[in-house]
């Protein structure tokens, strides 16, 4: 059976964050030698089976925090399942959101 989208988006989500800890402490930042940090952060609890995380690059131009890119994501945890909801690019004017 093929899986969904959205269970494909939750795995791939789930390889790289643990859920449990970032709820606990509402922010992770990765590190990688010669790539930008990815910023993560719990924003919300959406419904009762679901929360929403933000997912971000970021640097600094002109004094001004660019995103490049972030993402708004909303997690069904029970489900196994992810949907993307916003995308920022902030060097390209680009904003858009799902619904």
């Amino acid at each position: 059976m093929t899986k969904s989208i959205y269970e494909r988006i939750y795995q791939k989500l789930s390889q790289l964050i643990n859920f449990k800890q970032l709820k606990k402490k509402s922010y992770l930042k990765y590190e990688s030698a010669g790539f930008m940090d990815l910023h993560i952060d719990f924003l919300r609890y959406e419904e009762k089976d679901s929360f929403i995380i933000a997912m971000a690059h970021n640097y600094r131009q002109n004094g001004d925090v660019m995103a490049d890119p972030d993402m708004e994501i909303r997690i069904f945890p029970q489900l196994k399942m992810a949907e993307a909801l916003t995308f920022q690019q902030d060097n390209l004017g680009i904003f858009q959101r799902v619904y």
